[in-house]
């Protein structure tokens, strides 16, 4: 689906609008967000649905350990920080550079010494 399809401007985005704006608390809302993010995402690319959940907890778990760790421990925060980066960056770099990488260490080596995925990059990862 994409936000110019017909099921998009005249059934998605109409039944989130009136999900999204009948809840009352911003908490509820931020839910209902979530919910129909993931439905679009998954209507895209079902399959890798779940690399999305996983990245969205992962990021928020990261987001809430730097918030909890106080403004002096700037060291504590940073490592954190660098460490969520490195996840991201290590997720987005096995999607796009497994192929790449696979077929020049099998070439160099004369041998299949990594097998290629032939992954597919998921929607929005990058």
């Amino acid at each position: 689906m994409v936000f110019s399809s017909t099921i998009f401007l005249f059934a998605f985005l109409p039944a989130f609008l009136a999900v999204y704006f009948v809840m009352p608390k911003r908490a509820a809302r931020n839910i209902v967000l979530l919910a129909f993010s993931l439905l679009f995402y998954a209507w895209g690319e079902p399959v890798y649905v779940w690399l999305m959940v996983f990245s969205i907890c992962f990021n928020w778990a990261f987001g809430f350990a730097i918030s909890k760790v106080s403004e002096s421990a700037r060291g504590a925060r940073r490592a954190l920080l660098v460490a969520d980066l490195l996840l991201n960056l290590l997720i987005l770099g096995f999607y796009k550079y497994q192929g790449f990488l696979a077929e020049n260490v099998n070439a160099a080596l004369g041998e299949e010494f990594i097998a290629e995925l032939n992954l597919a990059l998921p929607i929005g990862i990058s």
